[in-house]
């Protein structure tokens, strides 16, 4: 069985019943479009061979070493069996698909906000067990929409598209990076205290600020970050709202910068 190239399509393929290796001169060198081109089939075998424009993604393979063994009708019942096991496959890539797309931007590639507010759920029910920190990261690009009026809206997708990778390379595999409004994004930083954290924001602060320009001649771009960590007498909406309202505090008061929450920055009504 097989899978089309970019798709989730999954399709029975070429059934090569051999009923004796001594009797075929395919039996010789066939092999599923694998490393080992030199594999011999022993007697009385079933395979499935995949079309070259497939990808080769699974194998149905019966033998026997008695002569004779096997016969179409038995091959009959390996190709059902294929196109069973074809449609099973597809309904699972089909689902897994979906998957992806319901929790994945779909301009950035990085998470949406829906699994970003699952996400944070999760953790919080984790740190309350184990004690452990949770800080985020809250950033939004400084004067994007101007940007976007100066060089065209298909240039600010392309620069959205390189701050999500630029952000994913900044921080931890176990981190969760996500795109929560036009040009904010957020980092929720598991068994992070507030130090390691504002250390992080700084680090993407700084990557963004030292980033080339899209093209010859557009000016730089910088972002303004906020950063909170998360205390046990708070609930997940003001955990994310103190972040929001430091890094709305940064961008008022100069951009480009990373502040850290604290009681004095009142937190912004949305």
């Amino acid at each position: 069985m097989a899978i089309e190239n970019d798709s989730a399509v999954c399709s029975p393929v070429e059934t090569i019943f051999l009923p004796n290796r001594s009797n075929s001169s395919r039996s010789k060198s066939w092999s599923p479009n694998v490393n080992d081109q030199n594999r011999s089939i022993p007697d009385g075998e079933f395979a499935e061979e995949s079309d070259e424009k497939l990808k080769l993604i699974g194998v149905f393979h019966v033998e026997s070493k008695k002569p004779n063994e096997f016969d179409e009708h038995d091959a009959e019942i390996l190709q059902a069996l294929a196109d069973q096991a074809a449609l099973a496959l597809e309904n699972s890539y089909l689902v897994e698909q979906l998957r992806e797309m319901a929790i994945t931007d779909e301009l950035t590639s990085i998470y949406n906000r829906r699994y970003f507010k699952r996400s944070l759920l999760v953790e919080i029910q984790k740190l309350k067990r184990y004690r452990q920190s949770l800080s985020l990261l809250y950033f939004d690009i400084d004067n994007f929409k101007s940007y976007n009026t100066s060089y065209l809206h298909e240039m600010g997708d392309e620069l959205l598209k390189n701050l999500a990778q630029k952000l994913k390379e900044a921080i931890r595999q176990v981190d969760i990076p996500a795109r929560v409004g036009g040009e904010e994004f957020v980092a929720l930083l598991p068994q992070t205290n507030q130090k390691n954290a504002l250390i992080s924001g700084e680090r993407f602060r700084k990557t963004i600020e030292e980033m080339p320009p899209l093209r010859p001649g557009y000016r730089q771009v910088t972002v303004s970050v906020g950063v909170t960590t998360y205390t046990a007498d708070i609930t997940p909406r003001e955990f994310v709202a103190r972040a929001d309202a430091a890094m709305f505090h940064a961008k008022n008061h100069g951009k480009n910068q990373v502040v850290v929450w604290n009681p004095s920055i009142p937190i912004r009504q949305k």
